[in-house]
C-alpha cells in the first residue's frame, strides 16, 4: 500500500493508517536481523519482573504472589506512559526531514510515535499476561475496566506529549530536561514500592500531585481484581481532558511554525 502527500493531506483516516504503518515499521527496525525480533521487548520485560521482583520483594518482606502482580502491572503501565511522553516529545524532531520537505500534516509523525508505543505495550502485555497466569489475582469483573482506563490514561498522556512536542521543537533543551524529570517521577510513583509504605502525610503530598500515579492506578487496579474508586476515575479523567485540550490547542496554534523551528 502506498501513500502520497496529496492523498494523505486532509484525510484523517489515511493519516491514522499512515502513522500506524510508520509506527509498526519503527518497531520492526528496532530488532531487525535478530532471532526473536520484536519479542525481545517481551523477554526484556519478563527479565525485569524477575530481577526487580526478587530483590525488592525481599527488601519489603512481601509475599511474591502479591508483590509480583503489583510490580508487573506498574512496570508495564509506567513504561507505556513514559514512552508516550519521551517518544512523543521528540516526534517532530525525529520527523524533521519529512516535515521540511513534504506537504504532510506534522501530526502524522506524532501519531507515529504513539503507535510505536502501543505496539511496545502489546509486546509487554504478553509478559504481563504470563505473570498473571502464574500468580493470578482474585477473579473479578473489574478486569474489564482496564480497557477504558487505557484509553483515558493513554489519551491524556498523549495530549500532554503533544504539547511537550511543540515546546521541545522550539526549545531543544526540553527533551533532556523531560527525560530527567520522568526518571525522577519513576521514584516518586508507587511502581516498585507500595503506597502504604509511605507515612500518611507524605503519601498525601507525593501521590496527590503526581499525575502518573492516578493514571497508573486506574489501569493497575482492575488487573489486580479491584475496581478504582469514583474519585480515582474523576481525577484521571479530569487530568486527561485538561492534557488533551492543552495539546490540541498548542498544536492548532503553532503547527504552521514547526517547519521553521526545525
Amino acid at each position: 500500500m502506498t501513500f502520497s502527500a496529496t492523498t494523505v493531506q486532509g484525510t484523517p483516516w489515511r493519516i491514522v493508517r499512515l502513522s500506524f504503518f510508520l509506527g509498526w515499521q519503527d518497531v520492526r527496525l528496532m530488532y531487525r536481523r535478530s532471532v526473536l525480533g520484536q519479542f525481545w521487548i517481551t523477554l526484556s520485560m519478563a527479565v525485569t519482573f524477575v530481577a526487580i521482583g526478587s530483590v525488592f520483594g525481599l527488601i519489603f518482606g512481601l509475599p511474591v504472589v502479591e508483590y509480583l502482580p503489583f510490580l508487573g502491572c506498574g512496570l508495564v503501565f509506567w513504561n507505556f506512559l513514559s514512552l508516550i511522553v519521551n517518544e512523543g516529545a521528540v516526534a517532530f524532531i525525529a520527523g524533521e526531514a519529512f516535515i521540511r520537505q513534504l506537504p504532510l500534516p506534522p501530526v502524522i509523525f506524532f501519531l507515529r510515535s504513539i503507535w510505536k508505543t502501543v505496539f511496545v505495550l502489546l509486546h509487554n502485555a504478553v509478559a504481563l499476561a504470563l505473570l498473571l497466569v502464574i500468580f493470578p489475582p482474585e477473579p473479578s469483573p473489574a478486569v474489564l475496566l482496564v480497557v477504558p482506563a487505557l484509553l483515558i490514561a493513554g489519551g491524556g498522556t498523549a495530549g500532554l506529549a503533544l504539547a511537550l512536542a511543540m515546546l521541545a521543537t522550539r526549545y531543544r533543551d526540553v527533551p533532556q530536561i523531560l527525560s530527567a524529570f520522568v526518571q525522577v517521577l519513576f521514584y516518586l510513583t508507587p511502581i516498585v514500592w507500595l503506597p502504604e509504605s509511605l507515612p500518611e502525610q507524605a503519601r498525601a503530598v507525593i501521590l496527590t500531585f503526581n499525575p502518573f500515579y492516578h493514571m497508573i492506578q486506574i489501569m493497575r487496579q482492575p488487573l489486580l481484581g479491584q475496581a478504582p474508586t469514583l474519585q480515582e476515575w474523576a481525577i484521571a479523567g479530569g487530568l486527561a481532558v485538561v492534557f488533551i485540550v492543552i495539546g490540541v490547542a498548542a498544536y492548532a496554534r503553532f503547527r504552521h511554525r514547526l517547519a521553521f523551528w526545525l
